[in-house]
Parts: C-alpha cells; sequence; structure tokens
C-alpha cells in the first residue's frame, strides 16, 4: 500500500501504532478526524513518505523524535491540533519539505532556526506559538518562499532587517500580531508578485512609503505606531486597505485623499478623546437602510460587505468595525473582525 487517506470521518480512540508497518506508504492522511493522545512513535518507520495530513485530528503531546527519519517529506500538515513542546530542530534536517502548516497548536517558542535549511520551502505557516520569543531572521535565506504566514508567533524584530527584495517568488506575507518594530521598508511593498500583506498589530514606527506594487491587493497596517500623512496610494480603489488605529498626522491630508472614517479610527484624534458622543448603537447587519424596532430602537444599516483588510464607519460616524483578512491554500478568504468601535 502506497496511498492511504482516513480523513474526514469521527475517527476515534489512539491511532493504531501497527499503521507505522506500511513502510511502503508514500502518502498518509488522516486529518478532521476525533482521535486522542499522541502521535505513535512508529511512524517514524514511514520512511518513504512524502506527504503526511494531520490537520483538525484531535491530537495531543509533542511531536514524536522518530519523524527525524522521515527524510523523503515534502508535504506536512499538522493544524488546528494540542501539539505542544518544542518545534523539533530536526524538521530543519528534512530539506525535501515544501509546505509546513503548524499553525493552530500549542507549539513553545522560539522558532527553530534550522528551518532556515529548508531551501525549497515555498509555504510556512506557523502561528499561536505559547511563549517564548523568536527572531524573524530565520527566514532570511528562504527565497523560494511564495506564502509566510507567521502570525501570533511572539516574534520580536527589526522589519528593517530583512531584505526582503530577495523573495521575488512571495505572494502573501502575513507577520500580524507579534511585536514587529522598525518602519517599512520600500522593498516589501515593491515586490512584483505580492498580492497580499498583513503587518497589523505590531509595533511599526515611522511613515509609509510612497509607492507600492501594481500586483498588491490588500494591505493590512492596523493597530501600529505608524505616523505621518496617508501616503497618495491610500485613495487607490482597487486596493482593499486597513490603516486604522494608527497616528496618521490627519491635518497634512487633504479631505479628497483621505479615506472615508480614518480620522475618527486613528490613535489620538477627537472621537476618542473625553466622553463618547453616543452611548450605545444598534445595527441591522446586512440591510439597506435604518429600521425601528418594537421598543422604538433605531436599527443601523450595515449594507457593506467587508473584504480582507478594510474597514467601514457609518456616515454619522456612530460605530465603525476592521476586519483582517488571511488566504488559505485554497485559494478562500478568511476574515476576522476583531474590533468594532463606538464613537
Amino acid at each position: 500500500m502506497q496511498y492511504l487517506s482516513l480523513s474526514l470521518n469521527p475517527l476515534s480512540g489512539l491511532l493504531p501504532k501497527e499503521l507505522g508497518n506500511l513502510t511502503n506508504l508514500v502518502s498518509l492522511g488522516i486529518g478532521s478526524n476525533n482521535f486522542t493522545g499522541g502521535l505513535p512513535e512508529e511512524l517514524g518507520n514511514l520512511t518513504k513518505l512524502q506527504r503526511l495530513y494531520i490537520d483538525s485530528s484531535g491530537f495531543s503531546g509533542p511531536f514524536p523524535s522518530s519523524f527525524s527519519k522521515l527524510q523523503n517529506l515534502n508535504t506536512l500538515k499538522a493544524s488546528d491540533n494540542g501539539f505542544n513542546g518544542k518545534i523539533p530542530e530536526y524538521l530543519g534536517t528534512i530539506t525535501n519539505l515544501v509546505e509546513i502548516a503548524l499553525y493552530g497548536n500549542s507549539f513553545e517558542g522560539p522558532i527553530p532556526e534550522s528551518l532556515s535549511n529548508l531551501a525549497k520551502l515555498k509555504t510556512l505557516r506557523i502561528g499561536d506559538i505559547v511563549n517564548g520569543i523568536s527572531p524573524l531572521a530565520f527566514i532570511s535565506n528562504m527565497t523560494s518562499l511564495s506564502t509566510i504566514i507567521l502570525r501570533n508567533c511572539k516574534i520580536s524584530s527589526d522589519l528593517g532587517a530583512i531584505d526582503f527584495s530577495k523573495f521575488e517568488h512571495l505572494e502573501l506575507l502575513d507577520l500580524s500580531f507579534n511585536n514587529i518594530t522598525g518602519e517599512v521598508p520600500q522593498s516589501i511593498l515593491n515586490l512584483g508578485n505580492l498580492k497580499f500583506l498583513f503587518l497589523g498589530n505590531n509595533s511599526l514606527t515611522g511613515r509609509l512609503p510612497d509607492g507600492i506594487s501594481s500586483s498588491l491587493k490588500a494591505i493590512d497596517f492596523s493597530y501600529n505606531q505608524l505616523t505621518g500623512s496617508f501616503p497618495s496610494w491610500a485613495s487607490q480603489n482597487n486596493l482593499q486597505l486597513n490603516l486604522v488605529a494608527n497616528n496618521f498626522l490627519l491635518e497634512s491630508t487633504s479631505d479628497s485623499t483621505l479615506p472615508w472614517g480614518l480620522n475618527c479610527l486613528q490613535q489620538d484624534t477627537p472621537c476618542f478623546r473625553g466622553s463618547p458622543k453616543y452611548y450605545s448603537f444598534a445595527v441591522d447587519c446586512g440591510s439597506n437602510g435604518s429600521t425601528r424596532g418594537s421598543d422604538d430602537t433605531i436599527y443601523e444599516a450595515d449594507p457593506t460587505n467587508l473584504g480582507a483588510t478594510t474597514y467601514y464607519v457609518t456616515g454619522q460616524t456612530r460605530w465603525g468595525v476592521s476586519s483582517v483578512g488571511n488566504l488559505t491554500k485554497m485559494q478562500r478568504i478568511l476574515y476576522i473582525a476583531p474590533k468594532i468601535f463606538k464613537m
């Protein structure tokens, strides 16, 4: 047997260690089940294995040390489980790896620097590191990457210390919810294949560069400490953009180029000072007009279909919402709307 898929079932209990006897397996899929316990060490005997899919399977505990023998592995998907302990250093020795997905677990930091040896890697998705501080420098030589998602990984680095001009194949960069500092380098915004850039919820400072690549479709710089005037490209109609909760200088931007609502969605504006203008609000989601409830509450319309990395503010500036987008391998957009503002 070379191919075995048990995915998308309600299988439960411990994963049988006897699977380690199927030493001719090339692909093993056991994702989307309800297993318990850890992965058996015997799976390390599957030395011909090229693809391992164990997403959303219910597993816990550390990764088996025997997985260091899986030197033919090119795809490892192990997200949305209860794995803990360190991300294994030995992953950096499996140099045939092209895709790694380890988000939605409870791995401890730091992210191992040995991953820098994975020169063939095209997709790197790690998230939700529970402790420890990770540097960003380990990606410096991984220039084959087209997707980098290091979201909520306790990364603390200066963004300008990485030469992003070398990442010619990069299409998606998500470094949200970390402690990344420094200014946004022009080299990121110049990348000719970059479509999605998510750098929200960090500690970025300084002014945004004046130019961006025509390939960019969505940009999120929300919840940073950016200053200066809004860049000229902020008003491009074909760009989904989220710049809320920064420190941009409103008086230096003309009303004609200022995206609607951003004047009330910065860190230090009159909309956020003193007592709030409104103490409550009600929303009729999906409606095209205001409605009155049986208790005379006025429900304001919410007609906007929020896309990735965007925001919406009502005409009365009574309330607003911002969203952050993420792109999956299946080209589906996942939206998160973490912030609702009451003016």
